[in-house]
């Protein structure tokens, strides 16, 4: 009959559609999508390498941490204190995907998680970085202006808190992204060693915070040594001068600014090859919690805290940070 019609006839190709479309929202239901379900084969090599670095700074860094805590002898400055335990949310976020290196997708929450965690901490060190500079330059001016009056407390809290908003801002950013558009969150085909969001605006806004952070440290330095150089014949510095702390001072801080101006411009370098310049890239950020944990960590203060069998009764330390800036009104350090 020509007003009926029976039912009609479906390819098997378009029951096998309807069929995966139901695996699809079984697994989306479950949290169990892989997000395309792409597989990647991470590099050995790389893997071994950066978590080796990351592990080495951040235990390193934990225990230069529980040291200068503990030890009554060894004082610092708060922003040395902030710039250590930068290292450690440094390596804890780049280590957040051992385990899901290779084979299916990670699970979401934990590659998103990570994704937030990790466009945050390069602004995050940049600034722990540049705020540490900018101390010790008001810690140089504070010896050398004998009539300075004013105290920079006020001013230290503003700045401890800089590098912490400008890396929750970011992370907030990629949750609400991530979580908008959840198929952009992957694990990193190149790499395989962390999750990023498949997206240019995060990485860029990340870039432009991380250079800021790192010519304000470079301006910072310049700054911090010519105060240094046009008042070498002050009388305020002769009490240092045996000992050369102040030249030992700057020139940690020369050669820790070293590993964040090469990373940024190997950033800006166009490699023969892609993959070669990502992954040098990635040993670079895997290195900084060991680099600024060995550069700036290790002095000999901690070396004879650590040599509890060679113990002496002595007084603390006395150091620049210690007594000149808690002199003139700035707090403890």
């Amino acid at each position: 009959m020509r007003g009926w019609h029976g039912p009609s006839l479906q390819s098997p190709f378009s029951v096998l559609q309807r069929a995966h479309g139901i695996r699809v929202l079984m697994n989306l239901m479950k949290g169990r999508l892989s997000r395309g379900g792409e597989q990647s084969s991470p590099d050995p090599t790389l893997v071994v390498i950066s978590i080796t670095c990351l592990i080495s700074g951040l235990g390193l860094s934990l225990l230069i941490l529980a040291t200068a805590s503990l030890s009554p002898r060894i004082k610092r400055l708060s922003t040395w204190f902030n710039l250590l335990i930068t290292g450690i949310v440094f390596a804890i976020s780049n280590l957040l995907l051992i385990g899901h290196q290779s084979g299916p997708q990670p699970p979401f929450g934990l590659c998103l998680f990570q994704a937030m965690m990790l466009y945050g901490v390069p602004a995050l060190a940049s600034f722990s970085s540049a705020i540490f500079c900018i101390e010790m330059l008001l810690l140089v001016r504070h010896v050398l202006r004998a009539d300075h009056k004013k105290t920079v407390q006020p001013a230290r809290r503003y700045l401890l808190a800089i590098p912490w908003i400008a890396h929750l801002g970011i992370a907030l950013a990629v949750l609400v992204m991530g979580l908008k558009q959840p198929w952009r969150v992957l694990r990193d085909d190149e790499t395989s060693t962390y999750c990023h969001l498949k997206a240019h605006i995060p990485a860029r806004v990340t870039a432009g915070l991380t250079i800021c952070g790192v010519l304000i440290t470079l301006i910072a330095l310049a700054l911090t040594i010519h105060a240094l150089y046009r008042n070498r014949d002050d009388a305020s510095m002769q009490q240092f001068r045996h000992d050369s702390m102040i030249n030992r001072m700057v020139l940690r801080i020369i050669i820790f600014s070293i590993l964040p101006v090469v990373a940024l411009i190997l950033s800006i370098l166009k490699f023969p090859s892609k993959v070669l310049g990502t992954r040098i890239f990635v040993i670079m950020l895997s290195l900084f919690p060991l680099w600024s944990a060995v550069v700036l960590g290790l002095h000999a203060d901690i070396f004879r805290a650590w040599a509890f069998w060679k113990r002496t009764p002595e007084e603390p330390t006395k150091s620049l940070a210690s007594s000149e800036y808690n002199k003139r009104g700035a707090g403890s350090v």
